[in-house]
């Protein structure tokens, strides 16, 4: 247990690093971020901290995000398969993907190919599937679970059998399975053909069973946190990191500060050094990080509405 007089020293001598995961956790279920927690972060950046998005969604679905919180840091993606800074024209981005012959290699498998439904592929040059989606579940199933936003008569980028039309290599493939019963067999398959590549797996509705393979880089919120902590110079036990999912582990537990939101996963909670009593529906990262930095805000209510008035830091006060 870190005591309050450890913490009050660092945050008065330092700057902190501060690295926060999206949906399930900053954003709210329908996919906003309230005007409070909006407010919060931009007080915590007037402090001269550096608040890092870092997400599994492409940039053409989170970088308003970015707009929204006015932020000049780095911009990751992919889970850190990509990481840019569009602030910064100078900053040459740095992708962490897997080459296009590991793609047809493991496409060319017929044991594989025999159990699938779809594929979505996330190459650096756009989203390419093997078909259209065919019913109206799986076209709402692909916007709300893999943020691919298609209107019914958009044309589709539909890879050529012989992969030709990718021209790039790939962040990140999902593989829709058939049926259930083929999943072990295709899984344990993809982890011998692809065993230098993260290979994991998830059940969604109105799709089925997906099997997602990824770079180890893209896996791996740790390894990330470890890089933004040597480009700013912010040592990690002055890093903060905010997170819901399996995939938030490796960061909450390499922070000295690993937030899990009170409707995280089990295996989120267990990692982190502290369970927040809020969720993301009720703004758990802002009013953590009010409480953090002791941000003080004056609230008027407005037509039942709160709007922040004043923002006000108060560095004495005990947290």
């Amino acid at each position: 247990m870190i005591s309050k007089k450890v913490v009050q020293n660092i945050l008065n001598e330092n700057k902190f690093l501060i690295m926060c995961d999206l949906d399930g956790t900053l954003l709210k279920n329908d996919g906003t971020i309230s005007k409070f927690s909006c407010e919060i972060i931009k007080a915590v950046q007037a402090m001269g901290h550096k608040f890092v998005i870092v997400t599994g969604r492409p940039p053409r679905v989170s970088k308003q995000y970015y707009s929204q919180l006015k932020l000049d840091s780095l911009f990751v993606n992919y889970n850190g398969a990509l990481i840019t800074n569009p602030g910064d024209k100078f900053f040459s981005p740095l992708q962490f993907g897997f080459s296009r012959e590991l793609i047809k290699e493991i496409f060319a498998d017929l044991l594989v190919v025999k159990f699938l439904k779809n594929v979505i592929f996330e190459s650096y040059d756009g989203v390419y599937f093997f078909k259209k989606p065919t019913t109206k579940e799986e076209h709402e199933a692909l916007i709300s679970h893999f943020h691919v936003h298609l209107k019914p008569n958009d044309s589709l980028n539909i890879v050529k059998p012989n992969f030709s039309n990718i021209n790039t290599d790939c962040f990140s493939i999902v593989l829709i399975l058939n049926d259930d019963v083929s999943f072990p067999t295709v899984f344990d398959r993809i982890r011998s053909i692809a065993s230098t590549l993260s290979v994991q797996s998830w059940k969604v509705k109105n799709l089925g069973v997906c099997i997602e393979i990824s770079s180890i880089f893209a896996s791996n919120k740790g390894t990330t946190l470890k890089f933004l902590s040597a480009y700013y110079g912010i040592p990690l036990e002055q890093c903060i990191v905010f997170g819901d999912g399996d995939n938030d582990v490796l960061g909450l537990r390499k922070a000295l500060f690993g937030f899990a939101v009170k409707n995280a996963s089990l295996s989120a909670k267990l990692c982190a050094r502290r369970v927040l009593k809020w969720t993301n529906e009720e703004d758990g990262v802002a009013h953590s990080l009010q409480e953090f930095f002791n941000i003080k805000t004056k609230v008027e209510k407005l037509n039942k509405s709160e709007k922040i008035v004043t923002i006000k830091v108060k560095k004495e006060e005990k947290i």
